[in-house]
C-alpha cells in the first residue's frame, strides 16, 4: 500500500484543527478538499466512539472560525464535518491506529482477499485475526488496498 501524499493545504488545515477535534475526544481522520471558481469546500473525517450528529455539528462549530483565518479559505470556505463512513478506503497509515479492533477487507497484490479484525500495526506490519482467530501477519507494502467492513 502507497500512502495518500497531503498537500500543503491540507496540511494546513489539520495543524489548526487537531487539536482541537482531540479536545472532544475524537480522531481527525482525514481532509478531503475541493476547489472551485468561487468556493473552496473542505470535508473533514472525524472519527471516535460516541461520533453522532450533535457532536459532527458542535465540532463544525468549532473549526469554521479557525479556518477562516487561513487565507486560501477566507470568504470562500464551505466546511462539512463527517464520519468516515463504514467502508472507507484507507489511506494512512495512522488510520491503522485509529480503526484499531475495526473489521477489514484487504486487497493484496498478489490477488488474495483478507478479512477481519485489525489489531496491531507496527514496524509496517498490520496484523489481523481472522474469523477462524488465526491471526495474519501482512508486510503493508504487500497491501493493494484495504478498507473497513461495516
Amino acid at each position: 500500500m502507497v500512502e495518500k501524499k497531503k498537500t500543503n493545504d491540507v496540511l494546513s488545515i489539520e495543524k489548526i484543527i487537531t487539536a482541537p477535534i482531540e479536545e472532544e475526544k475524537f480522531s481527525l481522520v482525514d481532509v478531503d478538499i475541493r476547489y472551485t471558481a468561487s468556493d473552496v469546500f473542505v470535508t473533514v473525517y472525524i472519527y471516535g466512539e460516541d461520533l453522532d450528529i450533535h457532536n459532527l455539528e458542535k465540532i463544525n462549530k468549532k473549526l469554521y472560525p479557525l479556518l477562516e483565518e487561513l487565507s486560501f479559505l477566507k470568504d470562500k470556505l464551505n466546511l462539512e464535518v463527517s464520519s468516515p463512513g463504514i467502508f472507507r478506503k484507507i489511506k494512512y497509515f495512522n488510520e491503522f491506529f485509529i480503526f484499531k479492533n475495526k473489521d477489514v477487507r484487504i486487497s493484496l497484490e498478489k490477488g488474495i482477499t483478507i478479512e477481519g479484525k485489525m489489531k496491531n500495526y507496527e514496524n509496517n506490519i498490520l496484523e489481523i485475526i481472522d474469523k477462524n482467530s488465526s491471526t495474519i501477519n501482512i508486510k503493508v507494502e504487500e497491501i493493494k488496498k484495504c478498507y473497513l467492513n461495516g
